[in-house]
């Protein structure tokens, strides 16, 4: 054995069937914090450098080169594109963005092929607006040149669960007392459990609410008020239906 590995045995302690266990608890408070110790915080989401958005660009590129070179590629693509080398380490094909302010910014391509990585960078933008709109969210995408970007953030939006419970309102997504229910099922209850009702007019003045059991079939009428067919006169005659059925 070597000398480090004595050391390391020596230091967790050898079990009675070869087994190692753990080390004592006076060994684990030597690697303590330390008083005088400082803390850094930092956001990793933020902390991209430059040089690491080149070679994530350089590794969605390698998929799609297949043999050929970057500058048939951009010869394919146009004028705006151009094949940089800025980390001195591998060549990136970028896209030449021009800003309103008339500087130009070369972003790297991301090919379309790279779903999974396009899909990534659209959905920290979209956070990073803590879910915005559509502008909004395309306008965060500003490290990546990405094709089809709004149909990409078109899709994110309509998936992300967050915007959905943000953007959600409550309605009826079954009528009161119409669900999916059977005939047994109903009839284990009281009856009345499971109704439907609305306002019969027999004439100009009179008017009748009509609520009618699923289950047995019956019928109850009861008169509404004469302030005509409303939520309060409505109420009213559904209370006296439960007093009588």
């Amino acid at each position: 054995m070597s000398k480090l590995y004595n050391e390391c045995i020596s230091l967790l302690g050898e079990g009675v069937e070869g087994g190692l266990i753990p080390p004592p608890v006076s060994h684990l408070q030597a690697f303590s914090k330390r008083p005088n110790a400082t803390t850094l915080d930092s956001d990793w989401d933020q902390a991209w450098s430059q040089e690491d958005v080149w070679c994530a660009a350089h590794s969605a590129q390698v998929s799609i080169v297949n043999g050929n070179s970057l500058l048939d590629i951009k010869t394919k693509k146009g004028l705006s594109w151009d094949v940089v080398d800025p980390t001195g380490l591998a060549k990136v094909l970028a896209y030449r963005c021009g800003l309103p302010t008339g500087e130009v910014v070369l972003q790297p391509w991301i090919p379309s092929t790279n779903v999974q990585f396009i899909k990534k960078i659209v959905l920290s933008a979209h956070r990073s607006c803590r879910h915005g709109c559509l502008p909004t969210t395309a306008s965060r995408v500003k490290l990546f040149h990405v094709q089809s970007l709004i149909r990409t953030v078109k899709s994110t939006i309509n998936n992300c669960i967050t915007c959905k419970i943000l953007h959600s309102t409550r309605t009826w997504s079954v009528p009161c007392g119409m669900g999916d229910t059977s005939a047994d099922e109903m009839f284990k209850l009281a009856p009345y459990s499971y109704a439907t009702c609305d306002v019969l007019s027999l004439g100009d003045h009179s008017k009748l609410l009509t609520v009618q059991c699923r289950a047995t079939r019956h019928i109850c009428w009861k008169h509404l008020d004469d302030d005509g067919e409303n939520i309060g006169n409505i109420i009213r005659a559904l209370k006296r239906v439960k007093r009588c059925v």
